[in-house]
């Protein structure tokens, strides 16, 4: 490629027809124009002899310029000149190793990068060079190199990606190390390629420019792995005080970090840090909930010189406490994203003392310690009432995420029911043991407390304090350490004998086992109670800085699941009686699989392959990697965040200038094609020439005659055409995206219609009034199983129900209608009564397709096999079920379960447990509802999904069946007029179902509405 300045020519060769424009010129000067054509009267060669125009003996100096510079336009096109080329000549010619950063910090500039290393890629392939591409991130972990073709080089380079870590680059090194060394150490390569330079490999490190740890180990190791200086060429973003070439700019602020921290007001501050300090850099950092919104946005600024700053969100404590994302805006990278979890919210802690805060003394209180401990990092609201019933109702009113109990005995009455439903619903309720609690307690409590004469003559006792035991592995307190000074004094125990059987969990002991924590998970919520006072009089714990980070994480818990401190159980370990033994038992380290990971743009995306769980006592301490990429690990209700910057974070910039090595830097925008451009400017040209050429071949004047008008026309239509075609050809127009929608749009209508097409217009005609009667009024409808006694009982059980709906109901249906499920649309009826018949033809597979799309298209079938009265006994099915299991076999259907309980079918409008017909016995078969797990993470209740099948055999349609007075049609068996009626309301139930959905299902949200409502 010749270079230019900043054009480059991928055809230079080209340019040597510039030598001919001379001789062009020569000649356009010489050749005169085409001389005039006139007609031939007599009294015009008369006239033409006065007359004084001259015909000109060569062509105008403009037109000459002007063919002139179409000639050259066409020649510079053809030496495909490109602007910016990033096409360069690329030392030896030996293998071009084209090492590229694609770990987190190169997402910002990444298509920027994949452009500079594909340029390198196609010239390597030019010169017919072996080219290894390795990147320093692999999304496996595992670093490959190996010998390839320019061409798969760069299939590869399209399948990469930026990934959410810093890149590998010492792994990578020992690998370049292993493959160039041939079996010898690094020195005895360097002498080997040395030898011959010209086979040398040619190192290309396209370079992130952040330090990461170890760049400069990894480029001096690179330098020495190189022949000579020449064969490793650094590409790089240039600083602003590097000097640039034409064509090469400073490449933005770099990439920039941020993570957060929750403040002692509660607000949260985002701390940024960036890697190039070189110039002052201002921007705003965004606030998401879980939904995608904007809830709030802050700008931050650096000045030069300066690698960290922060910002503060003030936000309602409702709107904060739904920030679920911090993002900088304009950075694309997984360092510029921070997701927040639970433990992020602020939360609200309510505090109840059991004894009077007016006779309490502050250092002597029970809440006094409690409330320190929590003010740096809670709301802590004391209500303003004594009464313990109103107390608690105005902190259950208050939103309070926890609620702490001093010295609170029995609880009963008003204040017991609601803060069982508060802990049902999630809440936490942490108590704390006291002279009131020492005679007893409630259902309130984890554990049942032990009872007898340690109760009767006060709390354990012992000569000597008892320290804490270390915090076990499946203790929410694990990783806290015990001071050596706290100790013990007094506790209330918890009763041996009935501790196995709570399901109790305890999660902090003293050193002779017994416990000190101990907790309970009730429905969403937690059950917590320290077997000791809230002050001094028990122990030293409260004045310790344990108690803070102890109730801390308990704050931090509000509002999880049982994963957040799930493993092993250990009351269901062995009997009661070892709990208060010496040993530690043996537990399981919890596990947080991946939920969501973060991509190198700083995207949310389903885990990957390779993403294994991580342990969560180590989840502070791991380092994101391919194994655990950043981005909520745990269960889908209580995830937790893993980031990849931390307070710990430490960005630097890398330069590559000092260290003796040739450094590039990225060009402004990239390269860019002139030819397409060159060549609609050369049509142009010639469009303009050709019209000149026409004015000059006739005056003016003439141009506006009729017929050569009409002839200028067809040549403007003609030019017109041209120049389509030549927009088209040069890539410059974009497509005719109406034009093509029109014929996506023809060939849907024409593929709806082929239908129609097929059939005979009598056909039509007849499809129009079905469709016509079946859209203007709502309808039952029947299939018509081609056998007149059962079609006609459909018809009349149809009528008969019809009937009943309008006289109790709202819902006042048309005449039913029987539809023939092979022609017919389906769509139009939102209930399909399928009366099974035994010696039938079985529906073709085009007739079953169209079923199954009207049942996945929100349609409900009935299907009814009319058999239940040949039912022999347990096991056997007679021949309507055997013809309906045909049936369903070759349909697309979910499990199907008999109605269970509390089925929105069974008081859509009647409350039933039966659906008998005709027949009584057979059971109402509906879709599946989902099992405990599937309920536990969809988050929604059991009768949300509508069945979009039914399944009975007791002959409905037999039941409902009248004449045309109304008298019924077949007897009912073995029920009689009480079965009728009770078959009647099964109908209406399930119409109702049919038409309105799980509307009675929200009604379980009733009491919640109301409790809203009152507040």
């Amino acid at each position: 490629m010749l270079a230019l300045g900043p054009i480059g020519f991928a055809a230079p060769y080209v340019l040597a027809g510039l030598l001919a424009l001379p001789v062009i010129w020569w000649l356009l000067r010489l050749t005169p124009p085409r001389p005039r054509r006139l007609k031939f009267p007599p009294v015009r060669l008369l006239k033409g002899l006065e007359t004084s125009e001259q015909t000109p003996s060569h062509s105008p100096w403009w037109l000459t310029l002007l063919r002139i510079l179409l000639v050259t336009l066409i020649i510079l096109a053809l030496a495909r000149p490109v602007l910016f080329p990033d096409q360069e000549v690329l030392p030896g010619r030996g293998p071009v190793v084209v090492v590229l950063d694609n770990g987190w910090a190169s997402a910002n500039d990444w298509e920027r990068r994949k452009r500079h290393a594909k340029a390198v890629l196609a010239r390597a392939g030019e010169d017919n060079r072996v080219v290894y591409l390795v990147p320093t991130a692999p999304e496996t972990g595992f670093v490959s190199i190996a010998a390839t073709t320019s061409s798969r080089a760069l299939q590869k380079l399209d399948s990469l990606k930026p990934q959410p870590f810093a890149p590998a680059r010492m792994a990578v090194l020992r690998a370049l190390q292993r493959q160039f060394a041939n079996r010898q150490d690094a020195a005895d390569a360097v002498t080997k390629t040395r030898a011959n330079n010209n086979k040398a490999p040619l190192f290309y490190w396209i370079s992130d420019a952040v330090d990461h740890g170890r760049a400069a180990a990894f480029l001096k190791a690179l330098r020495r792995l190189a022949s000579d200086s020449a064969h490793l060429i650094v590409v790089q973003a240039a600083s602003t005080g590097n000097s640039l070439k034409a064509g090469e700019q400073h490449h933005g602020p770099g990439p920039v970090g941020l993570f957060a921290t929750v403040d002692k007001a509660g607000q949260l501050e985002a701390h940024l840090r960036r890697a190039d300090t070189a110039r002052a850099l201002a921007g705003q950092v965004y606030a998401f909930n879980s939904k995608g919104q904007r809830l709030g946005e802050v700008r931050f600024s650096f000045k030069p010189g300066e690698r960290e700053t922060k910002v503060r969100f003030t936000l309602p404590l409702e709107l904060r406490n739904e920030i679920s994302r911090l993002e900088i805006a304009g950075q694309r990278s997984a360092a510029a994203v921070h997701l927040l979890d639970h433990r992020a919210r602020w939360k609200r802690v309510g505090l109840i003392s059991g004894e009077a805060r007016e006779s309490a003394q502050p250092l002597l209180s029970p809440s006094y310690y409690i409330r320190k401990a929590l003010d740096p990092f809670t709301e802590v609201t004391i209500p303003g009432k004594s009464n313990l019933s109103l107390a608690v109702k105005e902190l259950l009113e208050a939103k309070m995420s926890v609620i702490i109990l001093a010295d609170i005995g029995r609880i009963s009455g008003a204040p017991f029911a609601a803060l069982s439903q508060w802990v049902e619903r999630g809440g936490m309720l942490v108590r704390f043991a006291g002279a009131r609690l020492e005679k007893g307690g409630d259902q309130l409590l984890p554990v049942p407390l032990r009872r007898g004469e340690r109760s009767l003559g006060g709390a354990l006792s012992w000569s000597e304090p008892q320290p804490l035991s270390p915090f076990e592995e499946d203790s929410p307190f694990h990783g806290l350490k015990v001071p050596k000074d706290v100790a013990v004094k007094r506790q209330v125990l918890a009763d041996p004998a009935a501790l196995g059987a709570s399901h109790a969990e305890v999660w902090a002991r003293l050193k002779d086992g017994t416990p000190l924590v101990s907790a309970l998970r009730r429905g969403k919520g937690w059950l917590v109670l320290f077997h000791i006072t809230a002050n001094s009089d028990w122990s030293s714990v409260p004045m310790s800085g344990l108690f803070v980070e102890m109730l801390r994480r308990l704050v931090d818990m509000a509002g999880g699941s049982a994963a957040m401190v799930s493993g092993a159980n250990v009351a269901e370990t062995a009997d009661a009686a070892k709990r208060i033994k010496l040993h530690k038992p043996r537990t399981t380290p919890r596990m947080l699989r991946p939920y969501q990971q973060l991509n190198g743009f700083g995207e949310l995306s389903p885990p990957s392959a390779q993403a294994l769980a991580i342990r969560a006592d180590a989840l502070t301490k791991t380092k994101p990697g391919p194994s655990h990429p950043p981005g909520y690990y745990g269960p889908p209700d209580s995830v937790r965040a893993f980031n990849l910057i931390t307070a710990k974070t430490k960005l630097a910039g890398f330069s590559a200038k000092g260290y003796g090595v040739r450094v590039k830097y990225f060009t402004a925008s990239g390269s860019a094609n002139l030819q397409p451009w060159l060549l609609l400017a050369a049509f142009f040209l010639l469009l303009a020439d050709s019209l000149l050429t026409l004015i000059m071949s006739a005056k003016l004047e003439h141009l506006w005659r009729p017929r050569l008008a009409a002839a200028g026309g067809g040549r403007a239509v003609f030019y017109g055409m041209l120049a389509g075609a030549g927009l088209a050809i040069g890539g410059v127009l974009p497509h005719s995206l109406p034009v093509q929608a029109q014929i996506v749009q023809a060939q849907t209508m024409e593929a709806v219609n082929a239908g129609r097409a097929e059939q005979s217009p009598a056909q039509q005609a007849a499809a129009d009034r079905f469709a016509l009667k079946a859209a203007t009024r709502t309808r039952l409808a029947y299939v018509i199983t081609g056998d007149p006694e059962i079609d006609r009982i459909s018809y009349r059980g149809l009528v008969g129900l019809s009937r009943i709906l309008t006289a109790r109901t709202a819902f006042e249906p048309g005449e039913p209608i029987g539809v023939h499920l092979d022609r017919d649309e389906l769509a139009f009826f939102p209930l399909l009564y399928w009366p099974v018949r035994v010696d039938g033809p079985e529906p073709s597979a085009a007739t079953l397709a169209r079923v199954d799309a009207y049942m996945k298209n929100g349609g409900m079938i009935l299907f009814d096999s009319r058999d239940q009265q040949q039912v022999l006994g347990p096991g056997f099915k007679p021949p309507g079920q055997r013809a309906l299991q045909k049936i369903l076999r070759r349909l697309d259907l979910p499990r199907l379960e008999p109605v269970p309980d509390r089925h929105v079918v069974s008081r859509s409008f009647y409350l039933l447990k039966d659906f008998p017909g005709r027949w009584k016995g057979g059971t109402l078969w509906v879709e599946a509802r989902p099992d405990e797990q599937a309920r536990k993470y969809q988050q929604r209740d059991q009768s949300d999904g509508v069945s979009a099948i039914l399944i009975t055999s007791n002959d409905m349609a037999g039941a409902w069946a009248v004449d045309e007075n109304g008298a019924p049609l077949l007897a009912v068996v073995p029920g009689g007029h009480v079965q009728r009626e009770y078959a009647y309301r099964a109908g209406v139930n399930i119409v109702m179902y049919a038409l309105t959905g799980n509307y009675k299902a929200d009604q379980v949200h009733l009491p919640a509405l109301l409790e809203r409502l009152g507040q």
